[in-house]
């Protein structure tokens, strides 16, 4: 359903269950407050509950939430000391004039305001905004006919996809939080609210804070994200293909003679498929990031994803049912250093139990086609992160033999999972560029 303001007077029935405030948590986990009677200015809620006047702020402590932890980014900007500090929600009584004013509150629109950890983070993000709004839909605690309001820290300017990847979860569209709490006119037209016009006092609000990540519900909440954008004129069309990440920036993990590989690729022979006929393959660059219906158009109909581990393996969840993610990984990263990958996409593609996509992988060890990437060569990264970053020259014969073995398993789980038993799914480039 496209994101549009209601008209007024069409109020929808919302609940909210009681489990939902309270939901223990750890400092690593999800947790929720649910407020009554609030208004909201300039990033800052005023709470008007005659309750929480009498009984003192839930969950607070003088006029700041106790949500240091849930809103600290300590690596959000590697670089900048300005979000390197813990940052709070503001959370304040009405002023003796504000309560005198009586407001009045919005009971149709319901607000839910959302921090997460790395929000800046595409792959942080998926695993966190979209699916736990998921995964609370499932549970019946969030609904469709709230309004989803993402909060950012101090000075961090928006991506793209931070609203774009919570678009298909509302009636309404999505709001920053910055914005959402602005005041503005009475009046004026607003599409992020039951009213359809700009509303800042609420009879509810929800806020959360995300920290955890959710494999399963991530890949959950693609398929709802991709079946919303594939409905969008303009959206993913279906063709099989090879799909190699493209980064040109930032100077690591960067697949050399990239144009080369594409080339030799496309002028293959055709592979031999599982049924005995014959599979052309095609192979295409991408880079991802610019557009969030791009990539989900350039992923969505591929058989086979090529990419290093980060943001850009993170779209194989938007992938069809049952593709390949094929990961390759610089030297020392797949081999001394393998437990930091294999704690992300081997583990999103298990927990889904191989429905979603399957899990493969190559570490190339030859140290004439990783080079060290530009941080590793002026001496700021070591250890696991220099071997993360480290480029990789990807020749044809070094992804042909992996592409021949994804293809036999192609679309089955069964397959997949005797492969998985005999070992199959890693490969491994030796020095000298022997292959096994």
């Amino acid at each position: 359903m496209a994101a549009s303001g209601g008209p007024a007077g069409d109020c929808p029935l919302i609940d909210i269950p009681e489990w939902l405030e309270g939901l223990k948590a750890t400092e690593f986990e999800t947790k929720w407050w649910v407020f009554n009677d609030v208004c909201v200015e300039d990033e800052a809620i005023i709470l008007y509950d005659p309750q929480a006047v009498k009984d003192g702020l839930p969950h607070h402590t003088g006029n700041a939430t106790r949500l240091q932890r849930s809103l600290d980014v300590p690596d959000a900007v590697p670089f900048s000391h300005v979000h390197k500090v813990p940052f709070r929600l503001y959370i304040r009584y009405p002023s003796e004039q504000e309560a005198a004013s009586k407001p009045k509150f919005s009971g149709c629109t319901v607000p839910v305001l959302m921090f997460s950890h790395w929000p800046h983070n595409y792959a942080e993000y998926v695993i966190r905004v979209p699916a736990t709004i998921h995964q609370f839909q499932v549970a019946k605690a969030l609904s469709r006919n709230m309004s989803y309001v993402i909060g950012l820290p101090p000075y961090m300017p928006p991506d793209t996809f931070n609203i774009e990847l919570v678009r298909p979860f509302s009636n309404y569209e999505p709001a920053m939080w910055r914005d959402f709490s602005r005041p503005v006119p009475e009046g004026t037209p607003s599409n992020h609210t039951v009213e359809g016009v700009a509303v800042r006092c609420f009879e509810r609000m929800i806020v959360g804070r995300l920290l955890n990540g959710n494999y399963p519900a991530a890949v959950e909440a693609a398929d709802e994200i991709y079946e919303y954008y594939a409905a969008k004129p303009g959206g993913p069309p279906p063709k099989a293909r090879v799909l190699v990440e493209h980064r040109p920036y930032g100077g690591t993990r960067q697949f050399l003679h990239a144009d080369e590989l594409i080339r030799d690729c496309n002028s293959a022979p055709p592979f031999p498929g599982p049924d005995g006929r014959q599979i052309k393959v095609e192979c295409q660059l991408h880079t991802f990031g610019s557009s969030l219906v791009g990539d989900l158009r350039a992923v969505g109909d591929a058989d086979v994803l090529v990419a290093f581990h980060g943001a850009g393996a993170m779209n194989a969840a938007f992938m069809p049912r049952r593709s390949s993610l094929l990961e390759v990984r610089p030297r020392e990263f797949g081999t001394t250093h393998a437990g930091w990958p294999n704690i992300w996409q081997p583990m999103v593609a298990h927990q889904t139990r191989f429905e979603h996509f399957f899990f493969w992988g190559l570490c190339v060890e030859d140290p004439d086609l990783s080079p060290a990437g530009e941080p590793e060569k002026a001496g700021l990264e070591a250890g696991s992160f220099a071997a993360r970053d480290r480029h990789v020259h990807l020749k044809w014969p070094m992804l042909k033999t992996p592409l021949e073995r994804i293809l036999q398993v192609k679309g089955s789980v069964e397959l997949y999972e005797e492969a998985l038993v005999k070992h199959e799914l890693m490969w491994l480039v030796e020095p000298g560029g022997r292959m096994r």
